[in-house]
C-alpha cells in the first residue's frame, strides 16, 4: 500500500509539472494583415489568433502580410491556437 501512495505521488507530481509547461508553452502566433477590398493589393486589417507558418489547421488562402501597410502576395494561413 506504501509503494502505491508513493507511485500515486509521483505520478501527481509530474501531472503538475507537466501542466505548468504546458501553461507556459508559446503560441505559435503572429498578427498578422489583411486587405478588404478588392480595389488595393495593400494590408491593413489587423487579425490575429493566425499564422502564416503550418504548424495548426488550415483556415483560408487569402491576400496576406506580416508588415501593416505592406504589398499583399496570396498565402495560406493556419490556425494559431
Amino acid at each position: 500500500m506504501k509503494k502505491a501512495k508513493l507511485f500515486l505521488a509521483a505520478i501527481a507530481v509530474m501531472a503538475v509539472v507537466g501542466g505548468v509547461y504546458a501553461a507556459k508553452a508559446k503560441r505559435s502566433t503572429d498578427t498578422i494583415f489583411v486587405k478588404t477590398t478588392t480595389t488595393t493589393n495593400v494590408c491593413t486589417v489587423p487579425l490575429t489568433f493566425r499564422t502564416l507558418s503550418p504548424t495548426g489547421p488550415f483556415v483560408t488562402t487569402t491576400y496576406a502580410t506580416l508588415v501593416q501597410g505592406a504589398t499583399c502576395t496570396l498565402t495560406p494561413i493556419y490556425s494559431g491556437e
